[in-house]
């Protein structure tokens, strides 16, 4: 106390000024670890559906494998041969495993990553969704999965790193009840948790409901890519064809940045303030 008595006013006002500033800055960061570190719970009550829904991240290996037959079951419809099927769970398995194993041991995550499951209250998977680290180049009309030996310094100048969310999918028997929404917005957040001014996302161009959908909660198409391909499951084969993808891009700048603002406003006269004071 003696010491703060010796300090001019000036300084003491500075000194509480930037206190009261970096506490909400570490109060704010506090909040966004939580998300991470907190399942993701919502109650959905659309259309008389009063369902307790836990959005979460995976866990281990385990959930991979639950989310690649989940995913076979309910992207490729019609009758597959239970060899199809397994092909199908293992190149998907080979994907998750690709893009958001390292989600499961996150201390040696170097870029970006997550993979999200809705389960109900018995733990059956109603849907599911990912988050990763991939390379836009608008001018070129591209955007890819990083390589997997990928190093930042092989970026062109027009390359940059963006946060991609794929593998969107809800069980067809609760669709059209508000999951799909609630599982894109747990994605933005954890993407602004991790710095993120925007979010990608590419979806086919035959794709009408889902396209609706990502235009009703903000994304807007940027590009179309003329030269994609997907894989489409027959009664004989699979089969991969080429399709039209379209790239649909989100603002998702959060509300803390105009926080952060409002609180520098604030600042900003307080320090004219206490200057005038000291010159007087």
């Amino acid at each position: 106390m003696l010491l703060l008595n010796n300090i001019p006013n000036i300084w003491k006002q500075i000194f509480v000024t930037v206190s009261l500033f970096f506490s909400a800055s570490t109060m704010s960061y506090n909040i966004q670890e939580n998300r991470l570190l907190n399942p993701y719970i919502f109650t959905n009550t659309d259309n008389n559906d009063i369902t307790d829904i836990n959005i979460r991240l995976i866990r281990n290996n385990k959930d991979i494998n639950r989310a690649s037959i989940f995913l076979t079951r309910n992207v490729y419809g019609g009758q597959k041969s239970k060899s199809q099927e397994r092909v199908l769970t293992q190149l998907i398995s080979d994907d998750l495993n690709d893009r958001y194993k390292v989600v499961v041991d996150s201390a040696h995550q170097k870029y970006p990553s997550a993979f999200l499951l809705a389960e109900e209250e018995d733990e059956d998977i109603i849907g599911c969704v990912g988050l990763d680290t991939q390379i836009l180049n608008e001018k070129k009309r591209t955007l890819i999965k990083r390589p997997n030996k990928f190093s930042i310094i092989s970026l062109d100048n027009d390359d940059k790193l963006v946060m991609v969310l794929s593998n969107l999918v809800v069980r067809r028997d609760k669709r059209n009840l508000g999951h799909a929404k609630q599982l894109i917005k747990s994605c933005e957040i954890i993407a602004r948790d991790f710095l993120f001014k925007e979010v990608f996302l590419m979806v086919d161009s035959e794709n009408i409901p889902a396209q609706r959908l990502y235009k009703k909660m903000g994304y807007k198409k940027i590009f179309q890519d003329n030269n994609a391909s997907c894989v489409v499951s027959t009664p004989l084969a699979l089969i991969k064809r080429k399709c039209i993808n379209y790239c649909y891009r989100k603002n998702i700048t959060s509300t803390n940045k105009k926080i952060s603002t409002s609180l520098i406003l604030l600042i900003v006269p307080i320090f004219l303030f206490a200057f005038v004071q000291h010159l007087c």
